[in-house]
């Protein structure tokens, strides 16, 4: 089995969970810690992450936060997660890659465009209820962990069929 991959898809999941717009279910992952966790397995053989853990203590601030919340507290995380993404001033934080990569509207749009063929030759779309572009930091994240699961999946299969 390939923890490693497995630990890189659940890592790659969990970041696009805190770039998203946060939610119950947002607040309900947080809490129950499997992110930490996919964090430290990742960190297993890898001696820079185990000597410095800095993923894991920032991963660990962030569920202390959630874990000490409040049932006012998802109001507080929306608008700070609306200061730093959306408005209604302008984001600290442009969370597209296109903004980074083309400054010309027509190219960032046929960026995303593009994006979207690459999901669809891998068998996936955007949900219906998404609201974002395809370049979204949490998009490429969340498609991130797919293709590591999808790794993961493989190599197993293939040791599956070598044995």
């Amino acid at each position: 089995m390939n923890h490693r991959a497995h630990a890189r898809s659940a890592i790659y999941a969990g970041l696009s969970l805190y770039f998203s717009y946060p939610s119950e279910r947002w607040m309900a992952m947080a809490r129950a810690g499997w992110f930490r966790q996919a964090c430290e397995s990742l960190s297993t053989g890898c001696e820079g992450a185990r000597r410095d853990g800095v993923l894991v203590r920032s991963v660990d601030l962030i569920e202390a936060q959630v874990e000490r919340a409040g049932a006012d507290q998802l109001l507080q995380f929306q608008a700070e997660h609306n200061r730093l993404f959306g408005g209604p001033f302008p984001p600290q934080i442009y969370p597209y890659e296109s903004i980074f990569l083309h400054r010309d509207p027509l190219a960032a749009s046929r960026a995303a465009t593009t994006l979207l063929r690459i999901y669809r030759r891998e068998g996936l779309t955007l949900a219906a209820e998404c609201r974002d572009l395809p370049d979204h930091v949490a998009i490429e994240l969340e498609f991130m962990g797919v293709l590591c699961h999808r790794e993961a999946v493989a190599e197993e299969h293939h040791h599956a069929t070598l044995a």
